[in-house]
């Protein structure tokens, strides 16, 4: 079927309609903080691999609006999903890092009057003596232009951690030993999972 015909006068309507909530989907999915999801496909969430037979590499990277406890609360929390779903009963973290990636933004307000006296285009005369030539003048509007410019930081957190999973019952007095159905039930309650 040819676009043409697609697009009937009702649809037309529409589709600026469909455009504008698509864009404000996409605006709200990046105004919130980095639910507990799978990366693949955004970018932010939880991803794994397996290493060796009870060696995982888990990661979890959140968006500048996710803080640093979430992202290690949900790599904590995958973890103890990895070893569930392993049928193992504990992991011991191996190694564990939090990185914090931080850009500078600058942002620039522009105040003055914007339509006014306003002048500028192109014209045929002398160019500094030099015989005719095309000149230019500056564009501007009447009244006098500020700027203020703020620059601050914007930083996302990413967490990652080697894991090994064992069954049986978490060894007592080692600090980076955790039983993996405690944190499942403990953490649990307060994952912030995406909209159905």
């Amino acid at each position: 079927m040819p676009f043409r015909k697609f697009l009937t006068p009702c649809r037309m309507r529409l589709l600026p309609a469909a455009l504008l909530a698509a864009g404000l989907a996409l605006l709200a999915a990046c105004t919130t903080a980095t639910p507990y999801q799978p990366a693949a496909g955004t970018g932010y969430g939880f991803s794994d691999r397996r290493l060796e037979d009870n060696r995982f590499l888990v990661a979890f990277d959140g968006n500048s609006l996710t803080p640093k406890e979430d992202v290690e609360l949900y790599l904590l929390y995958r973890s103890a999903q990895i070893t569930l779903q392993t049928g193992n009963d504990f992991f011991v973290l191996v190694q564990r890092d939090t990185e914090a990636n931080t850009r500078y933004v600058d942002n620039t307000t522009f105040y003055g009057p914007p339509y006014g006296n306003c002048w500028g285009g192109w014209g045929w005369g002398p160019r500094w003596g030099w015989g005719p030539a095309w000149r230019g003048w500056g564009y501007g509007c009447g009244g006098p232009t500020f700027a203020t410019t703020s620059t601050y930081p914007v930083t996302r957190y990413s967490a990652q951690a080697e894991i090994l999973v064992y069954p049986g019952r978490t060894p007592g007095g080692d600090p980076n030993a955790y039983d993996a159905r405690e944190i499942v039930a403990n953490v649990g309650p307060y994952l912030k999972l995406p909209p159905a």
